[in-house]
């Protein structure tokens, strides 16, 4: 391009394929989103490299698998040794990268710690005003009297009678849009890049009433029940309950999908309306996607299964196709090299991923993509077009942390081309395929750990670089049941 564009990149946290009208839904719950997808490129075979948040990210902003970044934890099991090699390795960031290219940078975000670097400006925790998370702070102020409460979770149950509106653990998709426009219209004179993270497809899913109304509180109980993991005591009766209500399950969520993707079309619309749209590069993913009955993960994003690495990807671009479906393989790990090839920027950087524009003109870039899991539970996957194969180094790091139980088994194959929903373990049929894909899997395994540094001492001061907003961000995962 003879100028550089401003670049606006959502990511939508948890959001699947499966559920998405452009992606072959059946139900329209997304148009403006299936908008986006008509204005530019889609890509129907995009993966992400991992199944949470933090490690997402940084692959996404970064270029690398995350052997290759180092950080593999998520929240407040990121390890200081984590830290401390990928502040070793010296990564740039996508936001350094454009900030050092002119750019304003700005985040609508909260994960904070090294997500927070090349920002001019980044939101951050905000204060919600909900009742329960004030409760909280009060109270964590008498540890004795906290712990007694805790103890017989009363917190919970007062937090189940609250009202739906109140009780989302993030800002909802209007704060965030009130957010980003209000950043827009502060810096539409200037050449910027706004990463903007929406949550309201995580778990929980309690989307405004005007695109789900519930009946009763059931499915809000066992919300709660799931957050505070007593579920595990009887996991068969929470079981029955969740599936009993899995039709309940999905309008919520799909009310999550509705109500974002009318928030993104408020902030379509006012770039539309200062004459910015028409030089702002669009990006739009998600970190994950969601498991929300299927393969005996319920309301999470564990496993290795599509509907948890199966993301959307759309590009929205002067210079790009407009309604544009393509196939063939592409990573999370592909986003940055792509970007900088369309802004033509040049850097000596090594990337694990590679630009995309090849693929959009009929030439495929990868045979097979790669995933893997270090939060709940330790796998890997390999995928190709025929085949998806998944192990665990042992059955212990098969055992999933939240249930007890192992998701699939420590070894599984599945063939994608008569069972694509993944329900038919074919490892023991199948041995010649398994040991095939597994030497493929370990090859690229050691690939990317060989650019990983050697960790050096660990040093307080780095550390604690992060260190600020960490007891809130935990508040905040705790909230989201992943502490």
């Amino acid at each position: 391009m003879k100028t550089l564009p401003n670049i606006l990149f959502i990511i939508i946290d948890a959001l699947r394929v499966k559920n998405l009208s452009c992606y072959g839904y059946e139900k329209e719950v997304s148009p403006n989103i299936d908008d986006l997808a008509t204005r530019g490129v889609l890509f129907a075979d995009a993966y992400s490299c991992i199944n949470t948040t933090d490690p997402s990210l940084t692959t996404i902003f970064s270029g690398r698998y995350p052997l290759s970044h180092g950080i593999l934890g998520h929240g407040a099991r990121v390890t200081v040794e984590e830290i401390n090699r990928f502040n070793t390795f010296g990564i740039q960031l996508l936001p350094e990268i454009l900030k050092s290219h002119g750019y304003t940078t700005l985040a609508v975000d909260w994960l904070g710690r090294w997500h927070k670097r090349g920002y001019d400006y980044y939101s951050g925790i905000q204060p919600r005003g909900n009742i329960y998370v004030f409760m909280r702070q009060m109270l964590s102020k008498c540890p004795k009297l906290y712990d007694l409460i805790r103890s017989q979770n009363l917190i919970q149950n007062i937090r189940g009678k609250l009202p739906q509106s109140r009780t989302k653990p993030y800002e909802d998709a209007k704060v965030v849009t009130d957010k980003a426009i209000k950043l827009v219209n502060e810096n539409k004179d200037k050449r910027f890049f706004l990463f903007i993270h929406y949550w309201d497809t995580h778990f929980p899913y309690i989307p405004p009433r005007e695109y789900f109304e519930a009946k009763d509180d059931e499915v809000l109980k066992l919300f709660y029940l799931f957050t505070s993991r007593k579920f595990r005591e009887n996991f068969a009766d929470f079981e029955r309950r969740i599936m009993d209500r899995k039709e309940e399950i999905i309008a919520r969520y799909d009310g999550e999908i509705s109500f974002v993707d009318h928030e993104l079309r408020r902030l379509i619309d006012f770039l539309e309306k200062q004459s910015i749209l028409e030089n702002t590069f669009i990006i739009l993913t998600s970190d994950h996607g969601e498991s929300l009955v299927e393969h005996g993960i319920y309301m999470a994003h564990h496993g290795l299964y599509d509907e948890t690495v199966h993301v959307p990807l759309i590009f929205v671009h002067p210079e790009l196709p407009k309604n544009k479906v393509v196939r063939g393989f592409v990573q999370h790990f592909d986003i940055l090299p792509t970007i900088l090839d369309i802004l033509n920027i040049k850097m000596d950087i090594e990337f694990d991923g590679k630009s995309i524009l090849p693929l959009i003109e009929g030439n495929p870039i990868h045979s097979q993509v790669y995933a893997e899991e270090a939060y709940i539970e330790w796998k890997r996957m390999i995928r190709t077009h025929k085949w998806k194969y998944i192990y665990a180094p042992s059955e212990e790091k098969a055992i999933c942390r939240w249930c007890g139980h192992i998701h699939g088994g420590v070894e599984e194959l599945y063939d994608l081309e008569n069972d694509p929903a993944e329900t038919q373990n074919i490892i023991e049929k199948e041995p010649d395929v398994a040991s095939e894909l597994r030497n493929e899997l370990e090859k690229w395994v050691k690939r990317c750990q060989q650019k990983m540094p050697k960790v050096h001492p660990p040093d307080s001061k780095e550390a604690e670089m992060y260190d600020e907003d960490r007891k809130q961000i935990e508040a905040r995962l705790k909230s989201l049941g992943y502490i």
